[in-house]
């Protein structure tokens, strides 16, 4: 699952907002080294978001902004008034990793057609709801227009992700809100996030078992530092629990709105293994069309009669080279395996590795080289097992491709 942690602010200063759009609760650590500290610790994205420019009073934050991109290493999506394609073109100049429009997506699309079709996979549409409608201009104005009859639409135009905020969540437990946004990540394929449903760790715990949402938003619980962004991401990790494969639907474990190339290593020699590879990778480009994974025993086509080794070395490599992420199967490495020279030539290139493992004896260097580690049940029937690993390989894709 994925965190994003949220930096919301008003007059330079870090805030949260209540229901109450014009209550807030103000912290005494500053916005930017909030940013900073986030961006140490490892997320894999911060949402930054204007809410003087939300309220359109005429004042705004963006040299703050601005400043919090130049300083991260982390990706930053920026919202808060965004609402004319020249403030998407100058947010994307200054250095954000994607724009999130609120107001605009309901009430221009014309907008989020044109800064789809300029930004592929850069615009991610915020919807808050009160009552089960969408709430526009801050917070302020409620619509007519409900989230699930909107999704499939602002999909169509290319939007990369919905986030859904029930703003009543302040007032009550979540259930409902979490409810609504599963109805909605339903109707799509792209990846839909929950927003201000997570109050303590344990919430975070509860929203990691749920398959049909993709990741949260995070603020007030950080900043009143009621966990860290450290345990947060420590139990989003955590070995996911078998699952049943019905539950997790085909359009949410979809959800990757631009091309990506994989890399499968591993100990694909024998028949069995090289099986069991081709169904992962039927599941996961069944799901993810715009997903493409090579897996070189079977692919790769070298006379090995014909070729030096420094020929075949460069055969696999120039496939690495042109892989997004390496996808590792740690299981059946031996000491000696090939494997290790793929892992070591990736991490020196600079590559993403993802581990995928039954949770055996493991070769520790070639372990130490995965950025991360997918767990499954080696117990589990194979369409159970694969389901997981689909799963999560596409929420790890997601939160890379931002």
């Amino acid at each position: 699952m994925i965190i994003i942690p949220e930096i919301q602010i008003k007059s330079g200063k870090l805030i949260s907002r209540t229901a109450d759009s014009k209550k807030t609760i103000t912290y005494d650590f500053s916005p930017l080294e909030t940013a900073k500290k986030f961006d140490t610790v490892g997320a894999s994205c911060i949402q930054v978001v204007d809410v003087d420019a939300a309220l359109n009073e005429g004042q705004n934050n963006s040299e703050l902004i601005r400043e919090i991109i130049s300083q991260c290493c982390t990706p930053i999506q920026v919202g808060g008034g965004i609402r004319t394609l020249q403030q998407v073109t100058d947010w994307w100049e200054a250095g954000a990793a994607r724009v999130v429009v609120g107001t605009a997506a309901i009430t221009d699309t014309n907008l989020i057609a044109s800064a789809t079709g300029r930004y592929p996979g850069g615009v991610v549409v915020h919807l808050a709801t009160k009552n089960g409608y969408v709430m526009i201009n801050g917070w302020t104005t409620q619509t007519s227009y409900r989230p699930e009859n909107l999704v499939s639409n602002l999909q169509s135009m290319g939007v990369a992700a919905v986030i859904h905020k029930d703003i009543e969540r302040f007032d009550r437990e979540s259930s409902e809100a979490l409810a609504l946004t599963e109805k909605i990540s339903q109707e799509v394929s792209i990846p839909v996030f929950s927003s201000g449903t997570v109050n303590d760790i344990e919430d975070i715990a509860f929203l990691r078992g749920l398959p049909n949402i993709n990741g949260v938003v995070v603020g007030n619980a950080l900043h009143s530092r009621k966990f860290t962004l450290d345990e947060a991401l420590h139990v989003a990790n955590q070995k996911d629990v078998s699952a049943d494969p019905e539950s997790i639907t085909p359009i949410r474990s979809s959800g990757i709105s631009k091309g990506v190339k994989i890399y499968l290593a591993g100990n694909n020699n024998s028949q069995p293994a090289r099986y069991w590879a081709s169904q992962l990778r039927d599941s996961l480009t069944a799901q993810n069309p715009l997903l493409e994974m090579t897996i070189p025993q079977i692919d790769f086509d070298l006379n090995l009669e014909d070729l030096s080794p420094r020929e075949i070395h460069r055969a696999y490599e120039e496939q690495i080279e042109e892989a997004d992420i390496i996808v590792l199967v740690l299981d059946g490495i031996g000491s000696r395996a090939w494997t290790g020279y793929e892992c070591g030539y990736a991490r020196a290139i600079g590559k993403d590795i993802i581990g995928i493992s039954g949770g055996g004896d493991q070769i520790s260097l070639i372990t130490a080289m995965c950025d991360e580690i997918i767990y499954y049940d080696v117990e589990s029937e194979v369409s159970v097992t694969l389901s997981q690993i689909e799963h999560e390989l596409s929420n790890r894709i997601v939160a890379r491709s931002i």
